[in-house]
């Protein structure tokens, strides 16, 4: 089985660390975006506080989560080119999972 290689530019060392900055970057937008919205909630602006509350949570999760999908993605293309697959069909899949269980024919042996 082929892994990847470490100087290649979409390692997937090299992505996990990617989506780990843009996930702290998307957590200090939503600390920035909740501490605004309590500041416009002690300041009596009750609806555009609870508005800002909301989007400032969903807006950074939706992009972390959008960014977490796609960097899979890479990821598993990635490792089916590596397989040496080309197209045409599916994969050529192991003869059996890792987790099927004790391999009775070798444990008799």
């Amino acid at each position: 089985m082929a892994s990847w290689d470490r100087e290649k530019p979409l390692s997937p060392a090299l992505l996990r660390v990617s989506v780990g900055v843009i996930g702290g970057l998307c957590a200090v937008w939503a600390i920035a975006s909740t501490t605004f919205s309590v500041l416009a909630m002690f300041e009596g602006r009750y609806g555009p506080a609870v508005v800002q509350m909301i989007s400032g949570l969903a807006a950074p999760f939706a992009v972390w989560l959008a960014v977490r999908l796609l960097a899979d993605m890479v990821i598993l293309q990635h490792r089916i080119a590596d397989r040496g697959w080309r197209g045409g069909g599916l994969p050529a899949m192991p003869s059996r999972a890792a987790d099927d269980g004790p391999n009775y024919e070798t444990a008799a042996e």
